[in-house]
């Protein structure tokens, strides 16, 4: 079996993370159009607990900047926060 970090197999590009919202949303509607949907935002991230974790796993070799922030986690955020009740569009 070969393993992959896991960062690389999950990120999405944000205007295929947008795509996919709307394909799943969409979807769900059809399957029924009085079904409350709820998208949930991602999580905070705790940068300086990633890059002690990185450090204390990589040492010098650790990445000095992160692959995920806070920063780019808000973006995709906003996307779902744009659905708003009643809205068809993001």
């Amino acid at each position: 079996m070969r393993y992959f970090q896991v960062s690389e197999r999950q990120h999405v590009l944000l205007e295929e993370y947008k795509e996919n919202l709307r394909k799943i949303v969409r979807h769900l509607e059809e399957c029924s159009p009085t079904m409350l949907i709820v998208l949930i935002t991602p999580l905070p991230i705790d940068e300086e607990g990633r890059q002690q974790y990185a450090t204390s796993v990589y040492g010098e070799k650790a990445m000095t900047a992160l692959e995920r922030t806070n920063e780019v986690a808000g973006n995709y955020g906003q996307r779902c926060k744009k659905r708003r009740a009643g809205r068809k569009s993001f």
